[in-house]
């Protein structure tokens, strides 16, 4: 039986998470730009998008805290 040990923490781990999130994130604005800023609403979502993005990357993440 091979079993593999992980060295990663729990912030490498949930860095990475962030890492495919946003790679997913950009892929999908990139193929459907033109149909998501006809969306009523676009802005304000494009805007919160844009803090999470920016909170994730310059601001630091943090591993979340589940009870």
């Amino acid at each position: 039986m091979l079993v593999h040990h992980s060295r990663n923490t729990e912030q490498k781990q949930w860095d990475e998470t962030l890492v495919l999130l946003l790679g997913g994130l950009s892929r999908l604005l990139r193929s459907f730009t033109s149909v998501l800023q006809k969306l009523d609403g676009f802005d304000s979502l494009w805007e919160t998008f844009l803090e999470f993005a920016y909170g994730s990357t310059i601001g630091g993440s943090k591993v979340p805290t589940i009870y």
